[in-house]
């Protein structure tokens, strides 16, 4: 307790002398209530177009949280791909990292609120880099495979 500190606790003001009083309790159907929900609906309205312009920039790699991974792999694996074909993926893949690294900064702050990216731009960039992995290790079983049959057609 501050009773020690002058101007704190019950010394603060002490010349002014305060009675009781109670708020009146309005209805929620009054037009002072509805207009200030207005107001208040159309300020958090306002202030969230930044918020959402900037989850937009994200929505171009949306696709990666939908691929699960071991059926992409299967399905590309049956597409019998060639080396360009894992360049072209892997490129495409890589392209994304770099545009999800340079999107936006790991903070963006507007008036009413703080939006913080990197938790976001790190699971995408996780997700690329998995899928890249899977592509590289059946790549890497593919080109096994091939040296195998060539190695056994020379015995």
């Amino acid at each position: 307790y501050t009773d020690d500190i002058t101007g704190v606790g019950v010394k603060l003001f002490p010349l002014l002398s305060l009675g009781e009083f109670y708020l009146n309790t309005i209805s929620q159907d009054e037009q002072t209530v509805i207009d200030s929900r207005a107001t208040i609906e159309d300020v958090l309205e306002t202030n969230m177009e930044g918020p959402k312009s900037l989850k937009a920039l994200y929505d171009d790699f949306a696709y990666l949280f939908d691929i699960n991974i071991e059926a992409y792999v299967e399905e590309f694996a049956d597409s019998n791909p060639n080396l360009e074909d894992y360049e072209s993926a892997m490129a495409k893949l890589f392209t994304d990292i770099a545009n999800i690294k340079s999107r936006s900064l790991n903070e963006v702050a507007f008036e009413l609120v703080k939006v913080k990216c990197y938790d976001i731009k790190a699971s995408l960039i996780g997700k690329a880099n998995e899928i890249c992995s899977a592509l590289m290790a059946l790549l890497m079983t593919q080109i096994n495979s091939d040296t195998a049959s060539v190695d056994e057609s020379y015995q």
